[in-house]
C-alpha cells in the first residue's frame, strides 16, 4: 500500500520527460522545415530588416535561430538590401553573376583581415565603398592616436596620426575630396563640415579608443569658421569618445559647444588654446566633461576669470587666471591638492604673487625669503613637493609619484 504513491510520482516524472522529449522533437521539426524552406527564410529577412537592425546583427540573429551553414552571408545580403529598396518579391532570382566578387561580397573574415592589414586612412577610405563595408569596418576596433582636423575658408584637412591625410576643397556649393592620387568630387556637400563629419565617424565608437581629437582653425578669430563648427556641431546627436581634445583658434564658447558631446567620465585631458582669448565663459566650468577630466591646460597668454575650487578636481593644471595670487589660493593648494592621492602638478600666471605671503604656507621661515623669485621643497608628511615661484607664477610639483 505504500509504495503506491511512488509509483504514481515516477509515472508522472516519465510522462514529464516523454512529454518535454515530444516538445523537443517537434521544435527540431520545425527549425528544419523553416531550413528547407526558402520563403520563410526571407520573410525572417524581411523581419530583420523591418526592425531597422544593422545587417551584420541581422545575419548574427539568423545564424543562430536557424544555423550557421544555412545561408551565407553574400545570399542574405542581397535580400536584406533588396527589401530595404521596397522590393518584397520573395520569389525574385538571385541576379548577380557568378563570376564576379565584389569586395564587400568577400566573406567577413577575409573583409576583416584586409582591414586589420590597412593604413588608417585606407580604412577610412574603405568605409565610403558601401554600407556593408561601412558597417563592417565600424564594428571592429580602430586603433590610432590622433586625429587632426584643419579648418579653412578654402581648404580643410583630416589627418590621422602622421599619415597623409584627407583634403576636403571648396568647390562653391560642393567640395573636392584628395586623398593621394585619388579624387571625389561630392555635391552639395560643404568642405568643413565634410571633414568634420569624417572625424565624428570615427570617434563614435568607444571600441575605436582614439586618443586625441584636435580641431584647428586657419585663422584665429574668424568669426565664419566660427559659425560653421557651432552649426555643426550643434547638429551632432551622437556622444563622441576621445581622451583628449585640443581646441585651436577658436574662443572659450565656441569650445563648449564642441566639449559637450564628448563622453564625460571617458575625457580625461582638455586643451583649449583661443584664437584671441575672448570672454570667460562659466558653462565650461558647469560641464560634466570639465568636472569629470583629469588634466587641464588652458593657454597662458590669455588670463580667464577662474576660481581656484574649479581646479582642485585636476591631476595636473596649466592656467593663466585674471587676479593675484591670494592666501585663499596658497591655503587651498596646501590643504586640498597636496593632500589628494592623485595630484602631481599644477602652473599658475597671475597678475602678482605676493611671494612673501604665500611662501609662508610653505615654509614657517619664509620671513628670511628676501628674492621675488626662488625655489624650495614641501613636506607634508605623506608627500614631497617642489616648489618654484616668481613675481608672478607658481609652479608646484609631486616628487615622490
Amino acid at each position: 500500500m505504500s509504495e503506491a504513491p511512488h509509483s504514481s510520482s515516477m509515472a508522472d516524472s516519465n510522462s514529464t520527460v516523454e512529454q518535454y522529449r515530444s516538445l523537443k522533437r517537434k521544435m527540431i521539426e520545425k527549425k528544419d522545415l523553416m531550413r528547407n524552406n526558402r520563403t520563410a527564410l526571407r520573410a525572417c529577412i524581411l523581419f530583420n530588416c523591418l526592425l531597422g537592425t544593422s545587417i551584420r546583427d541581422a545575419y548574427n540573429q539568423f545564424c543562430r535561430a536557424v544555423g550557421s551553414d544555412v545561408m551565407e552571408y553574400r545570399e542574405y545580403e542581397f535580400w536584406f538590401y533588396q527589401f530595404k529598396r521596397g522590393d518584397a518579391d520573395f520569389s525574385d532570382a538571385i541576379s548577380w553573376n557568378p563570376n564576379t566578387i565584389k569586395l564587400d561580397e568577400l566573406p567577413i573574415e577575409v573583409i576583416n583581415t584586409i582591414s586589420s592589414f590597412s593604413m588608417p586612412m585606407e580604412r577610412l577610405t574603405l568605409r565610403k565603398v558601401s554600407k556593408n563595408l561601412r558597417t563592417l569596418i565600424d564594428s571592429e576596433p580602430f586603433c590610432f592616436q590622433r586625429i587632426i582636423v584643419r579648418i579653412g575658408h578654402r581648404t580643410s584637412y583630416l589627418q590621422l596620426d602622421g599619415y597623409p591625410g584627407i583634403e576636403y576643397i571648396h568647390c562653391g556649393a560642393d567640395c573636392n575630396v584628395l586623398y593621394g592620387k585619388r579624387d571625389k568630387y561630392v555635391k552639395n556637400k560643404n568642405h568643413v563640415e565634410y571633414a568634420l563629419t569624417e572625424a565624428i565617424q570615427l570617434m563614435r565608437n568607444s571600441n575605436n579608443h582614439s586618443k586625441e581629437f584636435h580641431v584647428r582653425a586657419e585663422r584665429s578669430n574668424d568669426q565664419e569658421l566660427s559659425m560653421v563648427l557651432r552649426k555643426f556641431f550643434d547638429s551632432v546627436e551622437i556622444e563622441l569618445y576621445a581622451k583628449k581634445i585640443v581646441v585651436s583658434g577658436f574662443s572659450f564658447a565656441d569650445t563648449s559647444s564642441v566639449l559637450c558631446h564628448f563622453k564625460a567620465g571617458f575625457l580625461e585631458e582638455i586643451q583649449v588654446l583661443p584664437g584671441s582669448g575672448g570672454p570667460w565663459t562659466n558653462v565650461l566650468v558647469e560641464m560634466e566633461q570639465y568636472k569629470k577630466a583629469k588634466v587641464l591646460k588652458i593657454c597662458t597668454e590669455f588670463p580667464v576669470l577662474l576660481d581656484i575650487e574649479d581646479l582642485l578636481h585636476f591631476r595636473r593644471f596649466e592656467i593663466a587666471i585674471k587676479s593675484d595670487f591670494t592666501e585663499r589660493m596658497a591655503r587651498k593648494i596646501r590643504d586640498v591638492l597636496t593632500n589628494s592621492e592623485h595630484f602631481e602638478y599644477a602652473h599658475i600666471i597671475t597678475q602678482d604673487l605676493h611671494h612673501r605671503t604665500v611662501i609662508k604656507f610653505f615654509n614657517r621661515n619664509a620671513e628670511n625669503v628676501f628674492w621675488n623669485y626662488g625655489s624650495m621643497n614641501y613636506n607634508n608628511k605623506k608627500r614631497l613637493f617642489h616648489i618654484e615661484y616668481n613675481h608672478r607664477q607658481f609652479v608646484i610639483k609631486k616628487l615622490n609619484m
